[in-house]
């Protein structure tokens, strides 16, 4: 049997969260090791806006994803969750620290539908200490192997400026 997400009284001791989600309980999840995901109801967009607490002390950030969705008044999919896992891994095992201009493929798709098969690191634009994941199709990591990455970037961010994922848009390459 799987359990789905909980609505749980959390104290969001990060300034950054308090400041943008004061009052909203965000749903969580314990995730591997030290990592706790909370996802956070946001109106811009609106999107799911998850966060993994505690992956600072592994990788020196924590690690966001912003998912759009028609309606925060239903539960936010658990994929993320899993995803931001499937990073933590992989970063802790990277010599180096996790960063600007990071993108990472994955061997099996990210999302149920399949679209999204990478991700690329970038500050989170609302969280000074966070690396948000960006989702990307296959077919953009031509683009960003190469001198790209940028390019790519700012052409998510001109159709979405909080970088917010959305599986079904239209390959940008």
């Amino acid at each position: 049997m799987r359990i789905g997400p909980i609505r749980i009284s959390t104290r969001v001791d990060h300034a950054g969260l308090a400041r943008l989600y004061a009052g909203r309980e965000p749903f969580s999840w314990a995730g591997p090791g030290q990592i706790e995901v909370s996802a956070f109801p946001s109106d811009a967009g609106p999107h799911w806006h998850y966060v993994a607490l505690g992956a600072r002390a592994g990788l020196g950030h924590e690690l966001t994803f912003r998912l759009a969705t028609s309606s925060t008044r239903e539960p936010p999919p658990r994929w993320p969750v899993e995803l931001l896992g499937r990073l933590a891994r992989h970063a802790v095992g990277c010599p180096r620290r996790i960063g600007e201009g990071w993108y990472v493929c994955f061997e099996r798709p990210l999302d149920p539908a399949g679209a999204l098969r990478a991700v690329a690191l970038v500050r989170d634009p609302e969280l000074d200490d966070a690396m948000l994941a960006v989702g990307l199709r296959e077919s953009e990591l031509a683009v960003v192997s190469g001198d790209g990455y940028r390019r790519l970037l700012e052409a998510l961010r001109a159709r979405a400026p909080l970088l917010v994922t959305e599986p079904a848009r239209a390959p940008l390459a």
